[in-house]
């Protein structure tokens, strides 16, 4: 398990489609079928370089329209797993992974209404991520339909445990006393 960020994107309109698009050509550079083993090592180089740029360039851009919904959020539990299973029950058409060198990606093309498939586990970070993808799912539904939902993921360091949590609350962060 580790800790990451979690930004959550909804995107409608003709540049939904353009996303979608790049996805599942991205998607489609994999060099294996295997639906078991994920490595970032399963897409050429230049394909991993050109989905960090995508990313990138994602992240640096989508706070406008038709950016349809934003979230962003630290996750320090999580395995990687719950991604994948989380996105949506039913889609509109199969979700698109891409894993490059820096980031982890979930794509899906969704219809206002679909249902967030609920994890079994009763931890808080499922909650928030169900929540946050709800959200993405149904923002702005009275102007468009169809939308799609891009997950990225990104690996900042370890598991922190609920001791370490707990502790560093009595704590002033050391990088504070720095400014």
């Amino acid at each position: 398990m580790t800790s990451q960020k979690v930004t959550i994107i909804a995107i409608g309109g003709s540049f939904a489609d353009a996303i979608w698009e790049k996805a599942k050509n991205f998607s489609a550079q994999r060099l294996t079928d295997d639906p078991n083993e994920w490595s970032s090592e399963q897409w050429p180089a230049k394909t991993r370089a050109a989905i960090d740029t995508f990313v990138g360039c994602l992240l640096t851009n989508a706070f406008i329209p038709p950016i349809l919904y934003r979230s962003q959020h630290v996750d320090l539990w999580s395995a990687g797993d719950i991604f994948q299973s989380a996105i949506v029950a039913n889609p509109s058409d199969a979700p698109c992974q891409l894993l490059s060198d820096r980031y982890e990606v979930y794509a899906v093309r969704v219809g206002v209404g679909q249902k967030i498939v609920q994890n079994v586990n009763d931890c808080d970070e499922y909650r928030w991520l169900e929540r946050r993808l709800s959200e993405a799912v149904s923002a702005w539904e009275s102007l468009t339909e169809q939308r799609v939902i891009v997950l990225i993921r990104e690996v900042l360091g370890g598991l922190w445990e609920d001791q370490e949590v707990s502790d560093s609350l009595e704590q002033i962060p050391h990088w504070w006393s720095e400014l």
